[in-house]
């Protein structure tokens, strides 16, 4: 295992003589280590990039994966399980979301691209249990947003 060290310790021994409220940045690999070395902030670096990805990113995509399935699929286990998942006390919805069921356009990005596929597969199923169950659980609209009470459609979906 070889472990990387700074080429450059003067570098950041002057980076951590800088006032404590120095942000410190540019395109300079000895700036990967200077969170660590300085106790000093950084623009960006490869260290905060993992803990971003790891800390941020992957937990946020995870919820929208989550979100998606809340919305497309007809199956009560997985709206419970995901519902359950996110601890989902309310759902914003757009109306028009209820009737195709897609993810909206501003949000695509963050999906893979055989999302279209995903969504076509789940709109040839018919309407969304979202869809079905919005009526008898919506508690506001809000223009064209719907805002759904999940524990109301949690007791929809339990086995009577």
């Amino acid at each position: 295992m070889k472990f990387s060290t700074p080429e450059n310790p003067r570098l950041l021994a002057a980076i951590a003589a800088l006032p404590q409220e120095a942000v410190v940045g540019g395109f300079v690999r000895d700036l990967d280590f200077s969170p660590v070395y300085t106790n000093r902030s950084t623009l960006f670096n490869r260290e905060l990039a993992i803990a971003y990805q790891r800390g941020y990113f992957m937990p946020i995509q995870q919820r929208m994966l989550a979100m998606r399935d809340l919305i497309l699929t007809q199956d009560p286990a997985i709206l419970s399980d995901r519902i359950k998942a996110l601890e989902l006390d309310h759902l914003v919805v757009a109306q028009n979301t209820l009737s195709v069921p897609r993810v909206p356009e501003a949000f695509r990005g963050f999906f893979e691209k055989n999302l279209g596929v995903i969504e076509d597969i789940a709109a040839r199923k018919g309407p969304s249990l979202i869809a079905r169950l919005a009526s008898r659980c919506t508690s506001g609209t809000f223009g064209d947003e719907l805002l759904i009470d999940t524990a109301c459609l949690l007791d929809q979906i339990a086995p009577r």
